[in-house]
């Protein structure tokens, strides 16, 4: 008898320059794939390696993505529909989730089985009763418990092997969940996700030398904050520098943290030693009351301390890539100025601002839709960030700044944040910063290396037709003119600063990022929207009626602490705009 096939597919939307030419191993699908029960045979497809055509018949097809990814999502489905008429589809990952809080599963309802939360129990519970009694009596939806990542399985490395040279670098996922507050973020608010689950770091250095054996060096910790559990970071970051000394092994490491990160001077020694070049801080905001409307309570800016911070993380040696949001309530009219300058005293090399977003689930979405600030569909289901997609800057939210301002004001950002001037004294700043007695050098490899992304991109046309036309956009004097500046510094430092080479290529690259995103950047690439007097009187209302409850769900959720915060910050706000500034104030601007 045939063994029952259940084939992988990862068809993420490719709509971002970010990720043009660097490809990474989708660590999901080689995940799942270790929990495939015996009886079946499982297979992994990366539609950005190969055309959906050259894609096998399998008695089930599983897909899985970000909100992003449903254009490409479903038009992958239907030509394997059309091809494979009687395969099983099921779709599960973030996007289930977030479009089930959204109340839009019906724009998944092509799908024969949909999986919301951790698929790994889930999936094999299917897999097991589909093979024991077929589909009758299965629902649509299924909806699982929380999986304990701390009995996690290794991935399916022998799946990955043959393909193992087409990918520039790698994921290994070593924990979920965070314990902070912040309003905007779908990642807390999931069931026990206040907290941090960390995955056993003898098994990461297993994954970590998997991936070496490969000759894959280039790695991505994935997690939600590495430092959210502290005790837990040090362990796993000392099992990495065990693992080196044993074996010789050396991989470049990126991961995602919080700016508490500054107060741990003994782990961030060690991080730099084990080989972390660039890790991702949500900075968000350089305004003290837009942090505190957010509930970010670890990066509080009162008296500079952020930028004190970032400078204090980056004196060791880390590149750190920031996150950065414009839209908050509190943001006062000089919002983008704020920016520029307080990530030119940071020293901060990357950073691509977005729009706040108000994302299902979220306790800013609940918000939103309470003072009538979603923008809706007529179906009153929220706008879907994924259609009509002609913008390069859009939001699902009315801004209580005027629109013509956010837009005018984001358009000159861009153009003085991308000006050469202005990225070189960034540079110079971050290398400034970095000749300290504190520096920690890393090994030589390092997170985004430069010969390791030219090998990649030398080994496909497409990917040096794409960095030939990064390389072009520094053709022009003043660009060309800030990266010889660049290099010059790389050479200087070259003794004092080792690894400081692999800080420029980033830098660079970071640079051509924004300029591509936003070449050509007009009015019309806007779809935002701000607030009617009607919806102001809302906000005012809802301040006054909607009482922080003070509580934690019985999920973990840390709703109560987050909510007091909000209001302390929009009850500042609206005394602010009695006395120190008007929105007026942002027409003038």
């Amino acid at each position: 008898m045939a063994r029952a096939t259940i084939r992988f597919i990862h068809s993420p939307y490719l709509v971002y320059e970010q990720n043009q030419g660097v490809r990474f191993a989708p660590v999901w699908a080689y995940t799942l794939a270790a929990y495939v029960p015996e009886a079946w045979t499982a297979s992994v497809f990366d539609c950005t390696l190969d055309p959906v055509g050259a894609i096998d018949d399998a008695d089930v097809f599983a897909f899985s993505g970000i909100n992003q990814d449903l254009p490409s999502i479903l038009e992958t489905h239907a030509a394997l529909k059309r091809r494979f008429p009687n395969a099983i589809f099921i779709l599960g990952g973030p996007i289930v989730w977030s479009f089930e809080q959204d109340g839009r599963l019906d724009a998944l309802s092509g799908f024969d089985h949909l999986f919301v939360l951790d698929g790994e129990a889930s999936l094999p519970n299917f897999l097991n009763a589909l093979s024991a009694s077929g589909r009758a009596g299965m629902p649509k939806v299924i909806r699982a418990d929380r999986f304990p990542i701390e009995a996690a399985r290794p991935m399916r490395f022998d799946l990955l092997r043959p393909q193992a040279s087409r990918y520039y670098g790698a994921v290994v996922e070593v924990a979920r969940g965070c314990p902070f507050l912040c309003e905007f973020c779908d990642i807390r608010v999931l069931p026990q996700n206040n907290e941090t689950h960390s995955k056993d770091p003898r098994l990461i250095v297993d994954e970590l030398d998997a991936y070496a054996s490969m000759g894959i060096r280039q790695i991505q910790l994935a997690c939600d904050n590495f430092i959210g559990d502290q005790v837990w970071a040090n362990q796993c970051v000392d099992a990495i520098l065990d693992w080196q000394a044993r074996t010789g092994q050396k991989v470049a490491l990126y991961t995602w943290l919080t700016v508490n990160l500054s107060r741990l001077p003994d782990l961030m020694a060690k991080m730099r030693r084990a080989g972390f070049t660039a890790v991702f801080i949500g900075v968000e905001s350089f305004n003290a009351n837009s942090i505190l409307e957010t509930a970010k309570v670890q990066n509080r800016n009162e008296a500079r301390q952020m930028v004190e911070a970032l400078r204090e993380i980056q004196a060791r040696g880390f590149l750190v890539i920031p996150g950065l949001i414009f839209g908050f309530d509190s943001d006062r009219p000089s919002l983008f100025d704020d920016t520029l300058n307080g990530v030119l005293e940071s020293g901060l090399l990357g950073g691509d601002p977005t729009f706040l977003i108000a994302l299902p689930g979220t306790p800013l979405h609940a918000r939103m839709k309470r003072t009538g600030r979603l923008i809706e569909h007529r179906d009153d289901t929220t706008l879907a960030l994924h259609e009509e997609r002609v913008s390069k800057v859009e939001s699902n939210i009315r801004y209580l700044q005027p629109r013509e301002f956010l837009i005018a004001g984001f358009m000159d950002f861009v153009r003085r944040f991308t000006d050469a001037g202005y990225m070189r004294r960034r540079f110079v700043t971050h290398v400034a910063i970095m000749r300290d007695q504190r520096f920690v050098p890393d090994h030589a490899l390092g997170y985004g290396s430069l010969p390791e992304y030219l090998k990649f991109q030398l080994s496909s046309a497409g990917n040096f037709g794409r960095m030939v036309k990064r390389g072009a956009l520094f053709l022009r004097p003043d660009r060309l003119y800030t990266v010889l500046v660049g290099l010059w510094l790389v050479w200087r430092h070259r003794r004092t600063i080792p690894g400081l080479r692999h800080h420029f290529s980033i830098w660079v690259f970071l640079w051509s990022n924004l300029l591509l995103k936003y070449a050509g950047l007009t009015a019309a690439d806007f779809k935002i929207q701000s607030v009617s007097a009607s919806e102001m009187d809302a906000i005012w209302r809802d301040l006054e009626t909607h009482t922080p409850s003070g509580v934690t769900t019985p999920d973990g959720i840390k709703v109560g602490a987050q909510e007091q915060r909000t209001h302390q910050a929009l009850t500042a706000l609206k005394a602010r705009l009695s006395s120190e500034y008007s929105l007026s104030d942002f027409r003038k601007s």
